[in-house]
């Protein structure tokens, strides 16, 4: 789960998936700015990908698994 910087806030959805903020630009050698998806196996979700323009210091996860990142 390698990051280019540094990770700073992590949530998890109901179906385990684990969201992770930060001020990163790579998750796993793979470009992802400021919040990565990974499944609850700890593989990196491909199909999620905001592009992010700030650092991420907050995440909550709501019920509906609405990420909410600040």
């Amino acid at each position: 789960m390698g990051f280019g910087a540094s990770a700073k806030a992590i949530g998890k959805q109901s179906d385990g998936s684990i969201i992770v903020g930060g001020d990163f630009t790579s998750a796993g050698g793979v470009t992802r700015n400021r919040i990565a998806r990974y499944s609850s196996t700890g593989l990196l979700d491909t199909t999620f990908n905001p592009n992010l323009n700030g650092t991420v210091y907050k995440i909550a996860i709501q019920p509906n698994d609405y990420i909410i990142a600040a």
